[in-house]
């Protein structure tokens, strides 16, 4: 009878310390599905050796606008838009075929611009136009250029299709998830896809680290405190049913609407044809070797650190 008693008063203290426990699990999950998902997202980056997709990209038109001469675009016309085709085989394989539309205001002025960035495994290739709105070829031998860690980083970089300065889709990724600090974490339906939406702020050391990385000076105060304003908020959709990035948007904080990166038709995983990433110029134009130019200019930068 004593012990049934014992027991009777000390059920309600275990019970307390089961519901205490359960609680502080719990606690522990909620305090950082941030990191679990980044973590996921990151192990799916690693387990992805080929990747194709589609790329649209939108840019504000007003920041772009040049404050000595602003040029006035209405709300249905300030955008400029980039469709993208992209292949990709790590570690060094990359091709983007893209084309740029202007906003209809400035269309009559410029065509819409076609460009390709393609490495092959030991040379990036070039195609797009200048500042007279000429065609170019260019070539570089990414030997002694680029690094292990930045295959696709040769500083003379298409920024057209919305992936970060010298990265192909898989190194964007992992860059973005390095530069930024994930505070929040959502769901959303995109499109038809649940996606997991993550928000994060942009982290100014990381951020100046990996722009010296590429070899980007912003030594203006204002040059500074104006890109750090560009890209201050991330917000990224990543679906729930692979793990893998579907859209991100970078913008100052107050507006959030600077530059908006769409995905679809994604593959991963599947094997390309053979010449995918083999490079056939047009027959008769002038491929021009900046190697040499570029290294010089690399050096030059790494003789004033």
């Amino acid at each position: 009878m004593l012990l049934e008693n014992k027991h009777t008063r000390m059920a309600p203290v275990f019970i307390l310390a089961a519901c205490a426990i359960l609680l502080n699990l719990s606690a522990c999950k909620k305090s950082s599905p941030v990191q679990e998902y980044k973590d996921y997202c990151l192990y799916v980056l690693n387990e992805t050796q080929t990747v194709s997709c589609n790329i649209e990209m939108v840019l504000d038109n007003e920041i772009l606008q040049d404050p000595a001469n602003p040029v006035s675009i209405n709300e249905g016309n300030r955008y400029l838009r980039t469709s993208s085709i992209l292949y990709e085989a790590a570690p060094d394989k990359l091709r983007v075929e893209s084309i740029q539309i202007l906003p209809e205001l400035l269309a009559p002025a410029f065509k819409p611009q076609r460009s390709l960035l393609l490495y092959d495994g030991a040379n990036q290739w070039c195609e797009g136009a200048d500042k007279e709105n000429k065609m170019q070829y260019r070539r570089v031998k990414t030997a002694g250029i680029t690094t292990p860690k930045r295959p696709f980083d040769t500083h003379l970089n298409n920024r057209d299709s919305g992936l970060m300065l010298g990265e192909g889709l898989l190194g964007s990724m992992r860059t973005i998830f390095r530069i930024y600090t994930m505070r929040e974490v959502f769901t959303d339906n995109l499109n038809g896809t649940e996606c997991i939406v993550l928000e994060g702020k942009l982290n100014e050391k990381e951020f100046y680290k990996y722009l010296e990385d590429s070899f980007q000076e912003f030594d203006n105060p204002k040059e500074r405190s104006m890109l750090m304003d560009k890209f201050a908020f991330l917000q990224m959709y990543i679906a729930e049913s692979d793990y893998f990035v579907r859209k991100y948007s970078f913008g100052p904080a107050w507006d959030r609407n600077y530059m908006t990166v769409s995905f679809s038709n994604i593959a991963l995983n599947q094997e390309f044809p053979p010449d995918t990433f083999a490079y056939n110029p047009p027959a008769g134009v002038e491929i021009i070797d900046v190697t040499e130019l570029i290294k010089r200019k690399l050096d030059q930068f790494l003789s004033k650190k």
